[in-house]
C-alpha cells in the first residue's frame, strides 16, 4: 500500500474526528472514538502516508448555501446561508485536521461551490503541513 486517503467529512457533514466545531461527529455516537486519530496513529506507526478527503458541501451545517446544485440539497427549513460564516467553520475544521494528527501527506477537496474561491485555505494547509 502506497498511501491511505480517508473521508474526514462527506457531503452529509458527519465528521470522523473529535471536532470542536460541531457535535455531528463520531464522538457523539456509540463508537465514541476519533476515527481519524486512530488511523493517523496507525499510519504513522507503520510509515503509511495519510491523506485526508474533505467535502466542502455540507448538508448539515445551516450556514452552508445549499441551492440544489450537484451534490447539494435544495434549501432546507432552518437554513441560514452565510458563506463567510461557513468558511470560518471550514477553516477551523481544516486547522484541526492539519494540527491534531501529525504529518498529513495530502488534502483532497471535493465539491467546491462555483464562484467561491479562497486561496488562503490552501496556504494555511501548506503553512501547517509544510513538508512537500
Amino acid at each position: 500500500m502506497k498511501y491511505i486517503c480517508i473521508t474526514t467529512k462527506h457531503h452529509d457533514g458527519f465528521c470522523l474526528w473529535d471536532t470542536r466545531q460541531t457535535p455531528f461527529n463520531t464522538m457523539n455516537t456509540p463508537c465514541k472514538r476519533d476515527i481519524i486519530g486512530l488511523l493517523a496513529e496507525a499510519c504513522h506507526k507503520r510509515g503509511v502516508p495519510l491523506c485526508l478527503y474533505y467535502s466542502i458541501a455540507d448538508w448539515n451545517h445551516t450556514n452552508y448555501p445549499n441551492q440544489g446544485r450537484h451534490h447539494e440539497l435544495p434549501p432546507q427549513p432552518g437554513d441560514s446561508p452565510d458563506w463567510d460564516k461557513y468558511l470560518e467553520f471550514l477553516k477551523a475544521q481544516v486547522r484541526e485536521l492539519c494540527t491534531n494528527y501529525g504529518e498529513i501527506h495530502g488534502f483532497w477537496w471535493d465539491m467546491n461551490v462555483p464562484k467561491h474561491r479562497d486561496p488562503s485555505i490552501n496556504a494555511m494547509i501548506r503553512l501547517l503541513q509544510p513538508r512537500p
